[in-house]
């Protein structure tokens, strides 16, 4: 996290401190290199026509298990026939540090600073 934490002089006439200190972070990202099916993406009548156009009496003659992964394949091969399949970017969305509460704290203290400048009172700006 944040360690050599060091309090330096103010920068020219500001009376604001000077912080300068080493931080650590650190998020484990999750390689997804699977591809997905872009289902919204299909062409979907070819599909039903590569379905149409299967043999599908292998299927009625084969026990159960033959039955099922026969229809298991057929299936498969005609998603990857007419469906698009993307791989995922491992590129995060949000950054990890900034949860709900973080940004819950920026909005409140955003507010009262915009709160304080419009009447700089005491009470203002101790809250």
């Amino acid at each position: 996290m944040i360690h050599d934490l060091e309090y330096l002089a103010p920068i020219g006439a500001s009376d604001h401190s000077c912080l300068m200190f080493n931080s650590l972070c650190y998020s484990d990202r999750l390689l997804n290199s699977v591809p997905r099916y872009v289902y919204h993406k299909g062409d979907y009548p070819s599909l039903r026509a590569f379905d149409s156009a299967v043999d599908w009496s292998c299927v009625e003659s084969a026990d159960v298990q033959d039955s099922w992964s026969i229809l298991c394949n057929k299936i498969t091969e005609g998603m990857d026939l007419c469906i698009p399949k993307t791989v995922p970017s491992n590129k995060p969305k949000k950054k990890p540090w900034l949860d709900r509460n973080a940004l819950k704290a920026i909005k409140v203290k955003r507010t009262s600073w915009k709160k304080y400048q419009m009447c700089k009172t005491a009470s203002n700006y101790q809250k």
